[in-house]
């Protein structure tokens, strides 16, 4: 379980350090540091799969709940 939550805080970093890049890029352009820096989208895979590890661990805790 801990894992998870730090693989979601350091998906949720990884966002805004990112978003920080695209916004104060190299370029004076906000489009081209868009589509040339950082992809913003791509840290928050690690969120996505820690809520699917709590939702596998939750439906392994009720179905062992259930079982005994």
């Amino acid at each position: 379980m801990a894992v998870l939550v730090l693989q979601a805080i350091v998906g949720s970093t990884g966002f805004l350090l990112h978003l920080s890049a695209d916004l104060h890029g190299p370029s004076r352009n906000l489009f081209s540091n868009v589509i040339s820096g950082a992809p913003r989208f791509a840290p928050l895979l690690l969120p996505n799969l820690a809520i699917l590890g709590f939702l596998g661990l939750a439906a392994y805790n009720q179905q062992t709940e259930e079982a005994s």
